[in-house]
């Protein structure tokens, strides 16, 4: 319960204090219905990439998560279902802007205001 809350705090946190445009953060849910296992965001657009190495630059930790859309990795290229290659815009979309912020219950107030601060002034 206590990992929990922490995590609600951080949560809280970014949806509350993340405001930049190029940012969509995850629909909201109640605190009941969400974990925070991840912070997945989406960033517009092809600047996924240059946010993670501005956040790494300046000490800050993410995770791509699923950076291949599931039906264009190679272990499902043959299969029946996706001969000829199938598209899927929502899926390929994901996976090319989806960033994981750290979240943690052992993470800090302190440090997600500097997430912020940081995600806040990056422009691309």
């Amino acid at each position: 319960d206590e990992d929990l809350k922490a995590r609600q705090i951080i949560a809280a946190y970014y949806y509350d204090n993340i405001n930049n445009p190029l940012i969509t953060l995850p629909k909201r849910l109640p605190d009941a219905e969400n974990v925070y296992h991840l912070f997945p965001i989406m960033v517009k657009g092809d600047g996924r990439n240059a946010l993670q190495a501005y956040l790494q630059e300046h000490g800050v930790g993410t995770v791509i998560h699923y950076p291949i859309a599931p039906h264009k990795q190679e272990c499902y290229a043959n299969e029946a279902w996706n001969t000829p290659q199938l598209s899927l815009p929502i899926t390929e979309q994901i996976a090319n802007e989806e960033l994981s912020l750290p979240i943690s219950p052992t993470m800090t107030l302190e440090e997600a205001e500097e997430v912020v601060r940081l995600i806040n002034e990056w422009k691309r």
